[in-house]
C-alpha cells in the first residue's frame, strides 16, 4: 500500500513537470515552499514557485547572485530556458559532482564549512540580506573548497533585528567544532548523522561535560564567531595510522625514494587517464593527491580523522581537486530518510571511474571478517569502470601472522573469482613490498 502510494506521488510529481523522461527530485529538496530542487538531462535545477520569484529576481536582476558566485561564495546559478510547469521561474545550478554531508567531515572541513558561512552572512548583510538557515546541510566541497547551494535560504534582514539562523549555526556548526575541538571528533559525526537538527548546548554539556562560550550582546556576531572558530586546536596527537608515513612524505613526481608500488600506480593512473579517482582507506592519502596532481577529481575516505585532516592541509596547500572524508569502508554512509531516502548512501555518491584500494584487503578479511565476495562487490559499487585493488598473498609479512587454518580460502585465485562477477578483465602488477600485487580489474 505505502509503495503503491509513494509511486502515485511520484507520478503526479512527474505530471506536473510535463514528461516522464529524466527528471527526478533531488533526494533532499523537499521542504522548501518557494520551489524545488530536480535533476533533468544530467543537469540540476531550481524551480521556483510563484511566491518565491520576486525575491530571487530581485536577486538576479540587482547582480547580488553574479556578485556572490564571483566571490565563489554561491554555487554558480542562472536562469535556465526550461518550462516546468507550476514553476513559472527555473534556474540552473553547477552540478557539484561529489556531495558529501556534514557527519563524513573532518574538523577542518567542518570548520572551513563554518567559515565559508560567515562569510556568506558578511556578504549578504551588505546588501541587506541574511540565511534562514545556516547549517551545514547547505554547504558541499568541490574538492577542499566549501561552497554554498541553497539558494533559496537568502531573505531579506530586518534591519536592526536579531540574527535569526544564529541558534541553528550554533548548533549545527559551532557546537560540532567545540566537540572536536576538546576531541570529541566521532562523537560529535555520531550525533550529527543521528540527530539532523544539530547538537544543542545541553547535549554537548550532558555527553562530554563542554560548556562553550555564549556570545555577548553586544559582540558583533560574524566576527565573535570567526574568532572563536579560528581558536579551535584540532591536533589530536599520534592515532595508529597517522605515524603510516615513518620517514617524509614521498615527493609526488618520479623520485629516487619512490617504491615499486609508486612507479606502478603513476603508470596505471597515466595509462587509465581517470576523470575522477576515489582512494578508499585512504590513509595520509599519498596516492589522493598523486591522482589528483595528474588532473584527476578525486574523494579520499579513511576512519582515522587525524590522517583526513592532514590530507585536507595538503591538498589545500598544494592546490589540489581532493576532498578527504571521514568514514569507514567496513561502515560507510548509508542510505537515510523516510521511503526512498533524503540521504544518498555513500556508494550512491561517491562513484568515480577508477576506484583504489591499496593495503586493505587483508585488513578486511582478518581485522573486519569479510570474505572475498563481500570485499568484491563492496569496493565494485563505486567503480564506474576500473578498480585497482592490493591483494598480500598468504606469505605477506603481516597476513603470515594473520593467517589459520581457517582461512585456506585466502588466494590471489579466489580473490579474482570473486573480483570477476563484476569485473571481466583483471590483469596483475606487481606491488610493493613482494609479494603484494595490484589487481587490475576493467569493466
Amino acid at each position: 500500500m505505502i509503495k503503491s502510494l509513494r509511486n502515485k506521488a511520484k507520478a503526479l510529481w512527474v505530471g506536473a513537470f510535463g514528461s516522464s523522461d529524466g527528471i527526478r527530485y533531488h533526494p533532499s529538496s523537499y521542504a522548501d515552499p518557494h520551489g524545488r530542487v530536480f535533476f533533468h538531462q544530467g543537469r540540476l535545477y531550481r524551480g521556483v514557485s510563484a511566491a518565491g520569484v520576486a525575491p530571487v529576481v530581485r536577486l538576479l536582476e540587482s547582480g547580488v547572485i553574479a556578485e556572490l558566485v564571483q566571490q565563489r561564495l554561491l554555487v554558480p546559478t542562472q536562469r535556465a530556458m526550461l518550462k516546468v510547469e507550476g514553476y513559472p521561474l527555473v534556474l540552473e545550478h553547477e552540478m557539484v559532482p561529489h556531495v558529501s554531508y556534514p557527519y563524513e567531515w573532518s574538523s577542518e572541513m567542518m570548520r572551513a564549512a563554518a567559515l565559508h558561512t560567515l562569510a556568506l552572512l558578511e556578504a549578504l548583510a551588505k546588501h541587506g540580506l541574511t540565511l534562514k538557515d545556516a547549517h551545514g546541510w547547505n554547504v558541499v566541497f568541490e574538492g577542499c573548497r566549501p561552497i554554498f547551494v541553497d539558494l533559496g535560504s537568502i531573505i531579506e534582514a530586518t534591519p536592526g533585528g536579531p540574527w535569526l539562523a544564529e541558534r541553528e549555526f550554533q548548533e549545527c556548526l559551532l557546537h560540532p567544532l567545540a566537540m572536536m575541538g576538546a576531541g570529541h571528533d566521532r562523537i560529535a559525526r555520531a550525533l550529527l548523522r543521528d540527530f539532523d537538527e544539530g547538537i544543542s548546548l545541553q547535549l554537548c554539556a550532558s555527553i562530554v561535560g563542554l560548556g562553550i562560550p555564549q556570545r555577548p550582546a553586544e559582540a558583533e556576531p560574524f566576527a565573535w564567531y570567526r574568532q572563536l572558530i579560528s581558536r579551535y586546536d584540532f591536533r589530536s596527537g599520534v592515532t595508529r595510522w597517522s605515524g603510516y608515513y615513518k620517514d617524509a612524505f614521498p615527493a609526488l613526481t618520479p623520485d629516487p625514494a619512490w617504491t615499486a608500488k609508486h612507479h606502478a600506480l603513476q603508470q596505471l593512473l597515466q595509462q587509465h587517464r581517470p576523470s575522477s579517482v576515489l582512494d578508499i582507506g585512504s590513509n595520509r592519502g599519498w596516492y589522493a593527491l598523486l591522482a589528483a596532481a595528474g588532473g584527476a577529481r578525486v574523494v579520499a575516505f579513511d576512519n582515522d580523522a587525524a590522517c583526513i585532516n592532514e590530507l585536507f592541509a595538503d591538498a589545500v596547500a598544494r592546490g589540489l581537486d581532493v576532498q578527504p572524508l571521514v568514514m569507514s569502508c567496513l561502515n560507510p554512509s548509508p542510505r537515510l530518510g523516510l521511503g526512498d531516502g533524503v540521504m544518498e548512501s555513500a556508494s550512491e555518491r561517491l562513484t568515480c571511474e577508477l576506484v583504489l584500494a591499496l593495503a586493505l584487503v587483508h585488513h578486511m578479511v582478518f581485522k573486519m571478517y569479510l570474505n572475498f565476495e563481500q570485499i568484491a562487490a563492496g569496493l565494485a559499487a563505486y567503480a564506474e569502470k576500473t578498480l585497482i585493488v592490493e591483494f598480500p598473498p598468504r606469505d605477506d609479512v603481516h597476513v603470515c601472522q594473520w593467517i589459520t587454518d581457517g582461512h585456506a580460502w585466502y588466494t590471489v585465485e579466489n580473490f579474482t573469482a570473486a573480483l570477476r562477477r563484476h569485473f571481466p578483465r583483471i590483469s596483475t602488477v606487481a606491488s610493493d613490498p613482494a609479494p603484494r600485487v595490484l589487481l587490475v580489474c576493467e569493466r
